[in-house]
Formats: structure tokens, sequence, C-alpha cells
């Protein structure tokens, strides 16, 4: 049991581009209690947690010493603006992100890395790829499939949790990244009609790896998904006007953590996908509640939103909650933001029976997101995030942004499914993947086909006319030599 001290401070509202948040501390003293339980059915013996990494303060491994001095000048990187948001983990490598939520971020996409025993973030793949003119604009989220491709999302705007007339708008994009060659696979960018350039926040993505489809949240406005087609490279974006599951759910709001009441209006949020790939959960940030719809029709274009809405099934009520992560044998783990913990369902039974694997109010304050390790272990990011948002994180205490891994012998959903014979890349340039090679494919083979016939029939009819020379001269030449016989013959006789 560790007692905590909560400072008392006045109501605070505030309003973000439109959204208000408001802020209300109810309690004194807290008293935070780190739990971890023993989950029947974990294939791993309960073990203590352990912490990878955190951070007061995020610091990045500048090219130099005056490049950090000038960044620091020049306000390129404001310290206070940069939060720890995304991560994911290949080959031993943890991949993190820095939301451009406000400005001064330096690099959204980056790699943790330890110099001198510090934990500090590496520009990914550089720091010219993090350009905020010609490379990534703002990476919120990223799924690695097990081929090491990874899914990245691209916001496309910036300083959204900023002032409004710092908000800078554009498209939203998704680059697959062979994490293995250091190439692009695909890239695609989503049309304004799809997703909208003034008015979308794409929060996270599921990766159905045999038909290569991505499954992204939109966490702003009314909510909603984006599905992403790789094989022909075309997307469509799916809101549920009728049910109203992808909004806010107002009544719910606000939501209390440690003592502080937060109303933060995000809808559609967190998302999964079952391991049979037949299945999406979402729910909304500002809401309680656990949805599902049937992947089938999400990836099914022609049906319309409303159509696709009469198939959305409630699950239950959860409690707030940021990302969530499935694993290959249907458990459900998330965040819960009002208890400070990470929590498991199983998939099939009440969530209600869903249970707490570790809660502490401090040091696992705001669960946001996770992936594995490959090894077993679930990681994920605490970081606080209502006190980011509401503008009164303190960073010259505590830390801010821990990395944590649980031993709890879990893999992801995507080890239920082999990926797609889809072909890398390995020169550094886009690569031609199995629907380029099947549209070259559709186009030569009837080529071939149609050449063989020709030849089939020009060599056919050659050999016929060969033939019935031959037959004629041999016909000729015994005509002749019976003609020459019977001359003979009766020059004899």
């Amino acid at each position: 049991i560790h007692p905590q001290m909560v400072v008392l401070r006045s109501p605070v509202q505030f309003t973000v581009y439109g959204m208000t948040f408001t802020t209300t501390v109810h309690l004194l003293i807290l008293a935070s209690f780190t739990v971890l339980v023993v989950v029947a059915g974990d294939t791993a013996p309960a073990q203590h947690p352990t912490l990878l990494h955190q951070w007061t303060t995020i610091e990045f491994t500048w090219p130099s010493e005056q490049q950090r001095s000038n960044a620091l000048a020049n306000r390129s990187w404001i310290p206070k603006n940069n939060a720890l948001c995304g991560i994911k983990v290949y080959k031993d490598e943890l991949y993190v992100t820095v939301p451009r939520w406000r400005p001064g971020v330096p690099s959204t996409l980056n790699k943790v890395v330890v110099v001198a025993g510090m934990p500090l973030l590496q520009p990914y793949p550089s720091w010219a790829a993090n350009s905020i003119t010609t490379g990534f604009k703002y990476i919120q989220s990223m799924e690695v499939d097990s081929r090491g491709w990874m899914w990245i999302v691209d916001v496309g705007r910036l300083n959204i949790l900023g002032d409004p007339s710092e908000v800078v708008n554009g498209p939203a994009s998704i680059t697959v990244w062979d994490l293995d060659n250091e190439c692009t696979v695909r890239k695609y960018t989503f049309p304004d009609e799809i997703v909208s350039y003034n008015n979308s926040f794409l929060n996270d993505i599921v990766v159905d790896q045999e038909r290569n489809i991505a499954y992204i949240s939109d966490a702003l406005g009314n909510g909603g998904i984006v599905v992403y087609e790789m094989e022909r490279n075309t997307a469509r974006y799916w809101t549920d006007n009728l049910n109203h599951t992808t909004s806010v759910d107002q009544k719910t709001l606000p939501i209390p953590i440690n003592g502080a009441n937060y109303t933060v209006p995000t809808p559609l949020d967190g998302i999964a996908l079952s391991p049979d790939r037949e299945t999406v959960y979402y729910c909304p940030l500002a809401g309680k509640t656990l949805y599902s719809v049937p992947a089938a029709q999400l990836r099914n274009f022609n049906l319309s939103d409303d159509s696709i809405a009469l198939s959305v099934s409630v699950v239950g009520e959860k409690g707030y909650s940021d990302g969530l992560a499935m694993t290959d044998d249907s458990h459900l783990y998330y965040g819960s933001l009002a208890n400070s913990s990470v929590n498991r369902w199983t998939v099939g039974t009440p969530i209600s029976e869903a249970v707490v694997v570790i809660q502490n109010s401090t040091t696992t304050q705001w669960p946001d997101t996770f992936a594995f390790d490959g090894k077993g272990n679930l990681i994920f990011v605490s970081n606080k995030l209502e006190l980011y948002i509401s503008q009164v994180m303190q960073f010259d205490g505590d830390a801010n942004f821990r990395i944590w891994s649980l031993p709890l012998g879990v893999k992801p959903y995507l080890d239920a499914a082999k990926p797609s014979n889809e072909h890398g890349c390995g020169d550094g340039s886009p690569s031609q993947t199995a629907s380029d090679l099947k549209t070259l494919w559709d186009v030569i083979l009837p080529a071939i086909v149609a050449s063989l016939f020709v030849a089939f029939i020009v060599g056919g009819t050659i050999s016929i006319v060969v033939h019935r020379i031959r037959w004629r001269t041999r016909n000729a030449h015994r005509q002749a030599t019976n003609s020459a016989d019977s001359i003979y013959h009766r020059l004899v006789n």
C-alpha cells in the first residue's frame, strides 16, 4: 500500500478544438494498491510485472547537442507537448509513437533505445522520415503482422488538441512498411470523401493478415471504422447512425480517475479483431459499452451504413477504456481508466466476469495501448493521459510515461491466422504485391492462351499442308512408276 497525496485544485473547464474538457478534484488523499491477479487459464505462472522503461519527460536521440539546443530555442521541440502513446514490439525492438497533438513534437514514430543507461526515443526509420513537411505527419498507432510488416496509420492532421489557430488539416494515410528490409510495401492516401481532411482522428488499427484488410477506428465527430483493403488498394468508412454505437455516450460522462472527474468527449476509440477474423469489437472512449460487428459486413463495400448497423451487437458494459488487445485464444485485454487497471475478459462469457490483472492508481494510471512481444508477455503503456489532455501534467517529479511487461503466456490474435502470400520488398522501392502480380497475370495469361491457340492452329494447318504435299508427291511418284512399268512391259511383250 502506497499512500498518495493529491493536491487540491479548483475545478478546471477548457475547450480544445471545439471539445470541452472538465476536471474536478474530489479527494485529497488516496491509497494506491498494486494488484496482480492469477487468472485461471493463464499458461504462465503469476509473476510480478516488469517496468521496462519510464520517463518524466520524453527525450530523443539528437544528432548533436547543438541540434537539441536549437530545437528547444526554435520550439520545434516543446518537451511538455510530447506524450508516449502507441506501442508495438518486433524482434525485441519497442516501437512507440508520440502524437503530434500539439506543436513541438520532433519525431512521431520512434524506436526505444538505451544510451548510457537512459531510455531514449530514436526516430524511426530516420529523422527525415519524421519530417512534418516531407515525412510522417502524425502517427497515432500501428500494427505489426507476423511477416514483420508494420501497418502505420498517419492521422495527417496536426495540433488537434492545441489552439484551433494551430490546427493543420490534411489527408490521412496508411503505410505498410517492411521492418526486415526497411522499405515500403504499399502506401494509400485516404480521399477526403472517405476520411475527412478536417474532421477525423484515425486512432487505432487491427489487421486481418490473411485477407490484407485493416480496420481503423476514427475517434472524432460521430466516430467510425475505416476499412482498408490492400488487395484492391481501396477503402470505405462506416459509422453507426442507426444505433449511435460509434458516438460519444454523453450520459456516461465524466470519467472519474483518482478522485478527479474528466470529461473527454472521444467517440469510437478502442478496436480489436477476433482470432478467426470474423468479428470486430469496438468501444467509444467516452462510453462504457463494448460492441461487436461482423467483419464480413464491414468488408462488403456494397452494404450501406444502416445495413451494417443492423448487425451490431451489444457485448456488455466493461467501464471506460482506451486501447484493446485480443489474444489468439479469444481473451480480450483492456485498460480500466477509472480503476487504473488492466482487465481480462474471456470472449463468450459475460463481460461482467472480467478480472483485474494489474492495478495501481499511480504507476498504471491511464493504461493506454497494448502489444505482444512474441515471448508470452503483454506489453502496455501507461501515460496519465487525462493530465496531459487537461494540461496539468507535472514534468518535474514522478514518472509520467511507463512501459510495462506482464508475463501472462499470451499470444496475439494474429498468430491464429497465416499471412497471405504477398511479396515484400527488398530494394527500397514499393514492392510488387500479389495483387499487382495477379493483375499482371490476368493480362498475360489470356495472351499466352491465345498465342498457344494460334500456334496450334497455324502449326496444325502447316502440318496438314505438308502432309498433303507429301501424299500428293508420293502418289504422283507411284503413278509415274506404274506408268513407266506399264510402258516397259508393253515394249517387252
